[in-house]
């Protein structure tokens, strides 16, 4: 029996360890529509490739230091 989501569509957790990223940031861009994503079984999945190509366009936003 063929799975019945594409290997690429992972859990978040896992394409946030990949990616480097939070989970946060994973969730707003699939809710954002800038990477494709998916509900399977009540889970989130998202397009591990896509995410991690954003990944290394995006960049990382540097909190400065309290004054």
């Amino acid at each position: 029996m063929p799975p019945t989501t594409p290997a690429r569509f992972r859990p978040v957790a896992d394409v946030a360890l990949v990616t480097g990223r939070p989970h946060r940031t994973i969730r707003t861009w699939a809710r954002d529509g800038r990477i494709p994503s998916l509900r399977h079984r009540g889970r989130l999945l998202v397009d591990l490739v896509a995410a991690a190509r954003l990944s290394e366009e995006a960049g990382r936003r540097t909190r400065k230091a309290a004054a």
